[in-house]
């Protein structure tokens, strides 16, 4: 999509409407599909981060300035070598930007995936439904900021230290 005009098009708008398609809408799908287990969790993680990953890769990528192509084709590099040397370094900072965004996307999915299915009785989707069965108030709002918590201190150790590390290489920041 970010490369050719034609297939942005054609897919940008589909994976636009796509992304904004609440997570939870893919579950009676996965269901449907592959039952209740942890593949169905998997595939709503995967179906409501995926498009927002692609839409923020493409915004990116077309940040790389054009010269760079171009300078890489007036030296000689041609096809993977371009790719691999030029278009994928050049690249990096807006892959790890666009996981960054991803991953929340995805936490988001596992949250609402897992309060649905609630498989094998743990996790907090299933700690947050037992809050909700016994009114148990506390234990909803705990368990939420767990969650909160939990997507915090990965956000911010795991995926913006790698996103810093690569803005740093290549002089970004």
């Amino acid at each position: 999509m970010w490369r050719y005009r034609f297939v942005d098009d054609v897919l940008g708008p589909v994976f636009l409407g796509l992304q904004t398609l609440p997570s939870v809408c893919w579950v009676p799908l996965a269901i449907l599909s592959l039952g209740i287990n942890e593949g169905s969790i998997l595939f709503v993680l995967v179906m409501g981060s995926f498009f927002a990953i692609a839409i923020a890769l493409r915004d990116g990528l077309r940040q790389i300035p054009p010269i760079y192509r171009r300078a890489a084709l007036m030296l000689g590099a041609r096809r993977w070598r371009l790719y691999r040397y030029v278009m994928l370094p050049a690249g990096l900072p807006a892959a790890t930007g666009s996981l960054r965004q991803g991953f929340s996307f995805a936490w988001r999915s596992l949250m609402g995936g897992e309060l649905i299915f609630m498989l094998q009785r743990r996790g907090l989707g299933f700690l947050l439904n037992a809050g909700r069965e016994f009114a148990d108030v506390a234990q909803v709002v705990a368990v939420m900021a767990m969650m909160v918590l939990i997507g915090t201190l990965a956000d911010r150790f795991v995926f913006a230290r790698i996103e810093r590390r690569v803005r740093v290489r290549f002089g970004l920041t």
